[in-house]
């Protein structure tokens, strides 16, 4: 068997912050030009649902920003205990916030299905059901 080559603690916790800054530029942006260009809502008419899942995005990318910041680097890198902690709070914030960007693909899917089998049926007809699904 061969070494297992994976990154310390130091380094995976700079590819968590250049990784969350990079995500929560873009994230930011997708969101901001949803609040600041009306005509994205009015040419997209399930927009919503894709800035429920850039919501998402940008807090799971918080999260990761967050993992460095908890980083003390007063401490040891290798502290067992410190690194145990940090997987304790930051595993499910993200595994969340990940789980909620796919269903709200999901949610997208599901609107695309709706609106081929009945074009008819506008969208805050829908919104409710898919809030209650989610």
């Amino acid at each position: 068997m061969g070494a297992y080559e994976a990154l310390d603690v130091t380094q995976s916790a700079q590819l968590y912050l250049l990784v969350g800054i990079l995500g929560f530029v873009v994230y930011l942006l997708l969101v901001s030009s949803y609040f600041l260009v009306p005509n994205i809502k009015a040419q997209h008419p399930a927009a919503d649902l894709v800035v429920w899942h850039a919501g998402c995005g940008l807090v799971m990318c918080t999260g990761f920003i967050f993992a460095f910041a908890l980083q003390r680097q007063d401490v040891a890198p290798e502290d067992d205990e410190m690194i145990q902690w940090q997987c304790s709070i930051l595993g499910p914030f993200n595994q969340f916030f990940l789980l909620a960007g796919v269903c709200w693909y999901l949610m997208l899917s599901l609107d695309l299905l709706v609106a081929l089998v009945n074009p008819w049926m506008g969208y805050s007809c829908k919104s409710w059901a898919y809030h209650t699904i989610y």
